[in-house]
């Protein structure tokens, strides 16, 4: 804690910083108020003196105390005592102005290095006392650099020479706190040298990708543990300084050891020693670069090229010379070395280049330099030949790359992901159908912020920005892409699996956030694809479609919707409207000349959707609510209901409009597939806990798709339809204006024909035609038939009286199902071990979800609501599991509302004897009980938990989204995984809350109440 004296001391140099000593001179009553009270008057000056000498700190008796007539220069208003020292503040502190803040930068010490500097002047500041307006008044410009040097003829009394200015020491710590808090409150903005240089270093690496950034010091570390291996023939490409480190490393490489004692083959820590040494490169200073890049030659590169090959041995099949994967123990005379394709040797090249260019070495500083660049290309072009022919020798495949995707290998793909348990393929299958509907490189998918996404007409509208080929995100400013949804085929529908997504998710709703949370969501969403693919299961399946699994990679998906647009029929969208929605550049002056339009980008989303190109689906419309049928005021009372339900279950109330009316448009297709969605999701999918899902949402029955013939007043305007469809569209409109006038003609003649007979009958019956007998057979066949029927309903009714004691609720005899005794339990099919293996997985879940829906059949009938399983009475079905993997949402969502929908009651009435046939002892069910009684603290604490006297009824979807808001805050910090950053920093970047499972928050909440840190 400073004393007293030393904060006189600091606001004396603040006077000083801000031309203000004139001010600790005058007398008490006319000095301003932020000043120091200091007694100035001429026999008492040196008090004045001595806060100078402790201000200063140079340990020397303060001068004797001028008269007051010389005390102050007449001119400047200044002390002459200070004039050097406000003169070297003042060369010290630049102050520049432009339309985005002012920057002023006083001498600071470095302790803030790492803050970043703020030009935007947004940050939240300090609230100090202001100064009054002359006092924070300073020149800017050229009137600063005058007033930076005074004249020292104005200033007779000025004694000061520069010798005194050599004996000032500033105590910095306390001037730096106070000249900080002067130029936050004037809006200034700190100047820190070391923030700025690290801003400029990180704008000047964002020229590439950190994902490229990586790869490129992948093979550059591989080339300089190339040269260090082989340093006695490349002995000057090392610099002396980074050899001694790589040996250092080394022999820590040769002491980190297997079980077996031999050296790990990963030589962790050379490749740190060399990862190190870039965060180190100097451009002026060579000895920092990692290789002596004025050295490095061609002939150096080709021996580090020529270990690029993958080793195979030679066998004879069918008097045939062919290659299979090596093994340890083949015969070494048999042992070939195939080359890598063209794109290894290309990765090599870019990352050396992009090495001299970090460096700022020239490609042509030398003829040595020079003839490298002029050779390797040379080099490379000889190695892809000599590879191909290999390849060719041996049977082996020519082609580079991976095999683009068959639109039925990307159907079976997105039918796994959609059948599938695991709440994470929810994403997987919304990030698979927007990879394949964008045409974009995965980078754009991964980014994707939930705010540039909207509705336009029918489509889903997606801002483009930044892309590999317009890395400064102008040339798609104002070029949307356009999605279309699939209602023919919603298993490749991406407007469906957004609304899972969003459902599964809906913290997204909330906005400001990207799509897919977390971190490496690229190699995250294509390992799963990749497992799924390779897995023994599917692996021939996406064979049978066209699929190698060994070929098939990132692009693949690209590729195959590529593929499948421009060649899957003859009547594809212009190539033009591909390679711009594909951001390819078109060759020669067709880049310059032809640009985004919006019909050729909705065209080409029509066609990539999964649309039939030659049916009349193709212009179907999305799936969407139709209140035409009802008065303009009724409508709007209608849809203002509708709105309100939603946005009662939205996180946020709906507040976003855009994404609140994104989420509308995908929830009318969540809906419109509703009974498919039922029979194909999984029993324990995510969706079926959601609230809007087990809940009836209003106007449901209006859900509808519309065709351009039969559109009302409410169907979206129909975008990207192509002449032909609309050529159809009046075709099946006449087509269907025939119908309906044969339907009219055919109901009219058999209205006459009847007429005719009726008339017939009564008049052959007034005339006795037929004989009195015919009359009478007819009357009493009519009488006859109204006995049979009066008897069937007499017995009916005497056989349910008879047996409704032995009934529970109005249950009938035929069912031998939900009894209250154990005779006449449910009855459960049991597969056996045998019969399992050979029943596919989703056979098995079809199978148990028939018996549920036999069995809420057969309750809803007889009305019960109870069942006897496993010798318990239950309300669960004998099929009901835990969700895996479910949320700490979802799972107050099953404690206080249950699933109606799937008839599951909260949780909060069951018992554990209910439910110990899934969960042994009901450990789970304790587990629900303990962290409901937390959430039941936190909700109580702020004040959101059910009011005191409400009903049982009081939980529901709508007052569990306003419990969880109120509570988000203290739990959201036990929803985030803390790892560790590149810089050993604390991180939360790759946490995905939404799939934390809820009994791993439980476990992180009890070890916080443990630790104290939080108190309940």
């Amino acid at each position: 804690m400073p004393t007293n004296q030393q904060i006189d001391a600091a606001r004396l140099q603040g006077a000083i910083a801000r031309n203000e000593v004139d001010q600790l001179l005058l007398p008490p009553d006319q000095r301003a108020q932020n000043q120091p009270v200091v007694t100035t008057t001429p026999g008492n000056i040196t008090g004045v003196g001595r806060l100078f000498s402790n201000a200063f700190d140079d340990g020397q008796e303060p001068p004797a105390a001028p008269t007051a007539p010389t005390a102050i220069n007449s001119r400047t208003g200044q002390h002459p005592s200070i004039a050097n020292a406000q003169q070297q503040q003042q060369q010290c502190c630049v102050i520049t102005t432009d339309v985005h803040a002012r920057v002023v930068a006083p001498p600071l010490n470095r302790r803030n290095s790492n803050s970043r500097c703020n030009h935007s002047g947004s940050q939240r500041r300090r609230q100090t006392p202001a100064s009054p307006p002359s006092a924070r008044r300073r020149p800017t410009g050229t009137q600063h650099a005058a007033a930076a040097q005074p004249d020292p003829e104005d200033d007779p009394g000025n004694d000061h020479t520069d010798a005194d200015d050599d004996n000032i020491s500033i105590p910095q710590d306390v001037l730096d706190d106070m000249e900080r808090e002067r130029i936050e409150a004037e809006g200034g903005v700190l100047w820190d040298e070391d923030a700025i240089t690290a801003d400029i270093n990180h704008v000047v690496n964002s020229r590439i990708s950190k994902r490229t950034r990586k790869s490129y010091d992948d093979y550059t570390v591989r080339l300089i543990i190339f040269l260090f291996d082989h340093r006695e023939k490349f002995p000057a490409l090392i610099p002396p300084r980074l050899l001694t480190k790589l040996e250092a490393a080394a022999l820590s490489d040769l002491q980190n050891t297997t079980r077996a004692g031999r050296p790990k083959a990963i030589r962790k820590f050379i490749r740190k020693a060399i990862r190190d040494c870039f965060q180190m490169i100097d451009p002026t200073d060579s000895s920092t670069h990692p290789i002596n890049l004025e050295e490095m030659d061609f002939r150096t590169l080709a021996h580090f090229l020529s270990t690029f090959s993958k080793k195979a041995t030679r066998v004879n099949v069918n008097g045939e010379d062919t290659v299979v994967p090596h093994q340890p123990g083949d015969d070494p005379s048999q042992v070939v070395h195939l080359r890598l394709g063209p794109s290894s040797y290309d990765s090599v090249t870019s990352s050396l280049a992009n090495l001299y260019k970090e460096c700022k070495v020239p490609r042509d500083i030398n003829e040595k330099v020079k003839d490298l660049w002029a050779t390797i290309s040379v080099y490379k072009k000889g190695a892809a030949r000599d590879g191909a022919k290999q390849r060719k020798e041996f049977g082996l495949r020519t082609s580079s790359g991976k095999d683009p995707m068959p639109f039925g290998a990307y159907e079976l793909l997105c039918s796994i992901l959609h059948r599938s348990r695991n709440p994470q393929h929810i994403a997987a299958h919304l990030f698979l159908t927007l990879d394949w509907n964008m045409l974009s490189r995965v980078d754009f998918i991964v980014s994707s912020n939930v705010e540039f996404i909207g509705m336009s007409s029918d489509a889903l509208r997606f801002d483009v920005g930044l892309t590999k080929t317009d890395q400064e995100g102008k040339n798609n400013i104002d070029h949307p892409f356009h999605v279309y949804s699939c209602p023919e085929n919603p298993v490749v529908c991406p407007v469906l699996a957004m609304a899972k997504h969003l459902v599964k998710n809906p913290r997204i709703l909330v906005g400001n956030c990207k799509l897919f949370k977390g971190s490496n969501q690229y190699e995250h969403y294509f390992s799963i694809f990749r497992k799924i693919v390779n897995s023994p299961q599917h692996r021939q399946s996406f064979i049978d479609r066209g699929l190698d699994p060994k070929y098939f990679g990132t692009h693949s998906i690209r590729k195959g919707a590529v593929t499948h647009i421009a060649s899957g029929v003859t009547s594809s969208p212009p190539i033009a409207s591909i390679c711009i929605r594909a951001n390819w550049k078109m060759p020669g002056v067709m880049n310059r000349y032809i640009k985004w339009e919006s019909a050729g980008d909705q065209y080409v989303g029509r066609c990539v959707s999964g649309r039939k190109r030659l049916d009349k689906t193709f212009a179907e419309s999305i799936p969407y609510f139709d209140f035409s049928s009802y008065s303009m005021l009724e409508k709007e009372v209608k849809m203002r209901e509708l709105d309100q339900w939603i946005k009662d279950r939205m996180l946020d109330g709906g507040e976003n409009e855009s994404i609140f009316f994104l989420f509308k448009s995908c929830l009318a297709s969540l809906i419109y597939h509703r009974s498919w969605l039922n029979q194909t999701i999984h029993d324990e999918n995510a969706i079926r806990i959601s609230p809007f899902w087990y809940e009836d949402i209003p106007y449901a029955n209006l859900v509808t798709t519309r065709y351009p013939w039969t559109r009302t007043e409410d169907t979206p305007e129909f975008t990207g339809i192509p002449v032909d469809v609309l050529y159809l569209a009046k075709i099946e409109e006449q087509t269907k204006r025939i119908e309906e006038l044969e339907q009219r003609l055919k109901a009219d003649n058999d209205r006459v024909i009847k007429a005719v007979n009726n008339h017939l009958d009564e008049a052959l019956d007034a005339r006795a035609v037929g004989g009195e007998s015919y009359g009478m057979a007819k009357t009493m066949m009519e009488k006859l038939d109204q006995l049979i029927e009066t008897s069937e309903k007499a017995f009916n009714d005497c056989i349910h009286n008879a047996a409704a004691p032995f009934a529970v609720g109005n249950r009938g005899d035929d069912d031998d199902d939900d009894v209250s005794f154990a005779g006449l339990a449910e009855e459960v099919v049991d597969f056996t071990p045998e019969e399992e293996t050979v029943l596919h997985e989703q056979a098995l879940d079809a199978a148990a979800k028939e018996r549920s829906r036999q069995h809420i059949e057969k309750r809803k009938k007889n009305q019960i609501l109870v069942g006897y399983h496993k010798g318990v009475l239950t309300p669960l079905l004998p099929e009901f599991k835990y969700h895996k993997k479910m949320n700490l949402k979802e799972m107050i969502d099953l404690w206080l509302v249950g699933n109606r929908a799937e008839h599951v009651p909260p949780f909060r009435v069951v018992t554990p004897k209910q439910v110990h046939h899934f969960d042994k002892n009901g450990k789970r069910l304790h587990d629900m009980k303990q962290f409901m009684q937390i959430i039941k603290k936190m909700a109580v604490d702020n004040r959101v938990w059910k009011p005191q006297g409400a009903k049982d009824d009081y939980w529901n979807s709508k007052t569990v989204i306003d419990m969880w808001n109120g509570i988000y805050d203290t739990v959201a910090p036990y929803l985030m995984t803390v790892t560790k950053s590149s810089n050993g920093a604390d991180s939360t970047h790759k946490s995905r809350p939404d799939d934390q499972a809820w009994r791993t928050t439980l476990r992180k909440i009890k070890a916080a109440i443990k630790k104290g840190e939080l108190v309940l």
